[in-house]
């Protein structure tokens, strides 16, 4: 195994640190408009995808963070005004993109078959 430097090891941990709180915050802004708490959005996620941007499910073939489903996300894309500033798989977009859907059905309800991990977990 390699041993980085201790230059370059604090600009990875940097750069890690920096994309953790910009999630974070990206998260935490979409929610303020539905009146979510960010710990209830974020543990939505956590129960999606690990938190993991890039993750696609093997079975349902849904997709990102908040695991939309490939024949919805453009038009889902398109209605939430984000159409053009990125995909499924950049967290920020993924995260408003499921917010703007969330408020228009005026609920979670889209992730209701994962609520038996997000509903019974602080």
């Amino acid at each position: 195994m390699k041993i980085l430097p201790r230059a370059v090891w604090w600009r990875v941990y940097r750069w890690r640190h920096k994309r953790r709180v910009a999630r974070r915050a990206a998260l935490a802004g979409s929610m303020i408009a539905l009146g979510i708490s960010l710990d209830r959005w974020a543990r939505v996620a956590w129960c999606e995808s690990n938190h993991n941007p890039a993750v696609t499910n093997s079975s349902s073939g849904a997709l990102g963070l908040y695991q939309h489903l490939p024949r919805y996300w453009p038009d889902r894309l398109a209605r939430s005004g984000w159409e053009g500033h990125g995909e499924w798989d950049d967290g920020r977009v993924n995260a408003f993109v499921s917010a703007f859907h969330a408020r228009e059905v005026g609920s979670l309800q889209p992730w209701r078959p994962s609520d038996h991990c997000w509903t019974t977990t602080p």
